[in-house]
């Protein structure tokens, strides 16, 4: 049998440092995620504890309709918790991508994964459940088109506004599937911590 001493093992290996676009990537899922899902988780959470001050306020500028169901105060309770973990989880795996660690990468893939099926469950939602139930609001507020011409009107915009938020998810995905982003966390488990 053999002993080794400290001498006799090769000196370990520096650190590999994570390249240009795994940076990027790190500190635009660090500072995306913190404007986008946290700030606006805080909003949806907020919602339906202010929905007394949001109605006085619409009717103040000549909404009389607007009201928030018990129902979707507590789907915007839910959608704001579900969209400021997954921001939270993307900012963590944002530190992990800037560590070049190989959680950073599995956290940031599963975070964006999960948001993107959320997103769409909520765009579902939305169109199906949440702008029928706002159906009085919507006559007041665009009361110059038909009722059809209403609902083009907001699917629309929430169509527009669904690729706005899938766009950084989508395209993190696809990065860190990129075989030059890839292989550097395939390294981390050659080298040293």
């Amino acid at each position: 049998m053999t002993n080794f001493s400290q001498h006799d093992l090769p000196p370990p290996l520096p650190r590999q440092k994570p390249s240009g676009g795994v940076v990027a990537l790190g500190v635009i899922s660090i500072i995306y995620s913190i404007f986008f899902y946290l700030c606006g988780g805080i909003v949806s959470v907020a919602t339906p504890f202010f929905s007394s001050a949001l109605q006085q306020f619409a009717e103040k500028q000549g909404i009389n309709n607007f009201a928030i169901s018990p129902a979707m105060q507590a789907y915007s309770l839910i959608n704001g918790v579900i969209i400021i973990v997954l921001g939270t989880l993307l900012i963590i795996g944002g530190i992990g991508l800037l560590g070049l660690r190989r959680w950073g990468r599995n956290l940031s893939i599963s975070a964006a994964t999960a948001l993107i099926v959320w997103l769409l469950v909520a765009f579902v939602i939305d169109i199906f459940f949440y702008y029928p139930s706002q159906n009085q609001m919507l006559q007041e507020q665009l009361g110059q088109f038909s009722e059809g011409q209403q609902m083009v009107i907001m699917v629309v915009s929430r169509i527009f506004g669904i690729f706005f938020q899938l766009a950084y998810p989508v395209i993190l995905l696809v990065c860190l599937h990129l075989r030059s982003i890839k292989t550097q966390f395939e390294t981390e488990m050659n080298s040293p911590s």
